[in-house]
């Protein structure tokens, strides 16, 4: 809901990057992204996380940022970045 569709479609098909799926009941909860880094010293960026507001408390983030994390110390990443963009309503 919050993300442009076809911005969502180009990331999932680029080759440079992860998107892990929260999954509940086979609908899509939360979803976090994880590609590589093109400057800072980190070597890899959390570019997108997202959970629906009416699972927050459950644990989803907490096992999404874990799934990433994982996928960081498999592909011998020692440094991460966490993109972040605030918005205002």
């Amino acid at each position: 809901m919050w993300y442009d569709r076809e911005s969502l479609v180009e990331s999932i098909g680029r080759d440079d990057s992860s998107m892990f799926l929260a999954v509940d009941d086979g609908t899509v909860v939360g979803f976090a992204q994880v590609g590589p880094s093109d400057d800072g010293p980190a070597d890899a960026v959390v570019g997108r996380i997202y959970v629906l507001p009416e699972y927050w408390g459950e644990g989803v983030g907490t096992n999404l940022l874990d799934r990433l994390f994982d996928s960081f110390r498999a592909a011998d990443h020692e440094y991460v970045w966490l993109a972040l963009w605030l918005t205002t309503t």
